[in-house]
């Protein structure tokens, strides 16, 4: 059953299917930023493990890494074999956890930190993702 089966008045179908789609963009706004976050955290987890097993080891200069890593067919090589592997044995269920860890963990300890964007900040903490 929809949620308009059970509205018997036709002249308000419109108004519950626009309270609806609402309730739904909302609910994927509020998510967003802990979205990103899991995957800017995984894929630069993946780039990470590719650049050491291109190079064996990491490199914090990120100039150098752009120009004497990131170009090499040997780190292109790494990523792809890195990346194929985690997402063939990603389940929803994993990465709903990871999502939950990661992401909106992330995002929780983030205003806490006080390093961030003073704006970005102020955001994060109107999120309540408990």
């Amino acid at each position: 059953m929809n949620a308009l089966d059970s509205v018997r008045s036709k002249s308000l179908q419109p108004l519950v299917m626009a309270f609806l789609e609402n309730v739904e963009r909302t609910s994927s706004s509020a998510m967003t930023p802990a979205k990103i976050a899991w995957q800017v955290r995984r894929d630069q987890l993946l780039c990470d493990c590719a650049m050491f097993r291109a190079t064996g080891k990491l490199e914090p200069d990120l100039l150098r890494l752009e120009k004497e890593t990131e170009g090499t067919d040997e780190y292109r090589k790494e990523l792809r074999k890195l990346v194929q592997e985690f997402f063939t044995s990603l389940t929803p269920k994993t990465e709903e956890r990871f999502l939950d860890r990661y992401g909106v963990g992330y995002i929780k300890r983030t205003p806490k930190r006080g390093r961030g964007d003073a704006a970005v900040d102020r955001c994060l903490a109107c999120i309540d993702y408990n």
